[in-house]
């Protein structure tokens, strides 16, 4: 958390939505060791832990099981943000370089 403030802090206005963009790896591994570490102190066990997602060998196309419908709904965001970038992001047309 004071990684976070001490970002907010230090930069430009102009620069929180990039920082809260690169936030977001950092704070969800956080979270999942958290999350994993209390579920193992109470011997449960999360869905990839159990069922190795990542190194399954009968690994198919499931378009209804959750990892396929948040691909989708990011996907469509992309598409939107892609759509409204040239109204929702001007950007400043000289840069300062240090």
């Amino acid at each position: 958390m004071v990684m976070v403030a001490q970002a907010f802090k230090d930069n430009d206005k102009k620069h929180y939505a990039a920082i809260a963009v690169a936030m977001v790896p950092p704070v969800a591994d956080y979270m999942y060791s958290q999350i994993t570490g209390a579920l193992s102190l109470a011997n449960l066990q999360t869905a990839i832990q159990v069922s190795g997602f990542i190194h399954r060998a009968s690994l198919g196309f499931y378009p209804t099981t959750q990892y396929a419908i948040g691909y989708l709904v990011i996907a469509i965001l992309a598409f939107i943000f892609h759509a409204g970038r040239t109204s929702w992001f001007k950007a400043v047309e000289v840069f300062e370089y240090v």
